[in-house]
């Protein structure tokens, strides 16, 4: 296979989206991708495969080919040709990982050299790929960026774990921090204490950016915009629209517009 820059986008007079779903990231393939200002759980890493990219913080501009924006910092991104998103869950180790190796406050941009990790990327964008070879490009790409093997085994509290298990099974539910410390036996103190230490955020921002997650799940399934956010644990269709705004920098008209979306779900 070719990893030309100009063969990725030969033949697309369209613009493209490419999603993998896994219940630990998202790979979000796209064609000039540009948003408003927005900030989201994730931790989010921008690598540009062919044409120009700019980050925009609210008082800087990143422009290398590789931008890691941290959980919750506002910004907007600007690309022309083909750019990868990787947004990974705020308390994946993954995430801690690079925190600690970058020593990443806000934002870190860089000039990422690997040319094969760019090509199993473009691979990944124009053909449909299994388990394994994207968790693959996902421990690579970790692994080039941190400049650390990857500790597969290592887990967060186990405590904590077990309360974002709960939130997890049914997000519709409105979880109080009382009612989870005392599920997995901890004090209301240090329970708070611990969830923004593992997750990076709180408990409320965590329970609607999974709510978020599940009402796009449906949407992609074939639900309503409506039924959708219902059925996800919001009380209508608009406050999922704000937040999917303050999330993505994207209103719900602008996604629904891109009928070229293909979603793959990995298990």
């Amino acid at each position: 296979m070719s990893t030309d820059s100009k063969d990725i986008t030969k033949g697309n007079a369209r613009r493209i989206h490419k999603v993998y779903v896994t219940d630990r990231f998202m790979l979000i393939f796209g064609e000039n991708l540009n948003t408003e200002y927005h900030s989201h759980h994730a931790l989010q890493i921008s690598l540009s495969l062919e044409g120009g990219m700019k980050i925009k913080c609210e008082d800087h501009i990143h422009s290398g080919n590789l931008v890691i924006v941290n959980s919750n910092h506002k910004h907007s991104i600007n690309q022309s040709g083909v750019s990868l998103l990787l947004l990974i869950d705020s308390e994946q180790i993954e995430a801690h990982e690079i925190r600690c190796s970058k020593n990443l406050k806000d934002c870190y941009a860089e000039s990422l050299e690997d040319n094969k990790l760019n090509e199993i990327a473009k691979k990944l964008y124009k053909e449909n790929a299994d388990e394994n070879y994207v968790y693959s490009f996902y421990y690579r790409m970790i692994e080039s960026i941190s400049d650390s093997v990857h500790d597969h085994n290592h887990n967060i509290d186990e405590r904590i774990e077990e309360a974002i298990s709960i939130v997890k099974s049914d997000v519709t539910k409105a979880y109080s921090p009382e009612y989870l410390a005392d599920e997995v036996h901890l004090s209301l103190s240090r329970f708070q204490h611990l969830f923004k230490d593992e997750t990076g955020t709180t408990l409320s921002k965590f329970l609607l950016w999974q709510r978020t997650l599940k009402a796009i799940f449906l949407i992609v399934q074939g639900l309503s915009f409506t039924d959708a956010a219902v059925e996800a644990g919001f009380s209508d269709g608009a406050h999922f629209s704000r937040l999917v705004k303050r999330n993505f920098g994207l209103t719900m008209s602008e996604i629904k517009k891109n009928k070229e979306i293909e979603v793959i779900f990995i298990e």
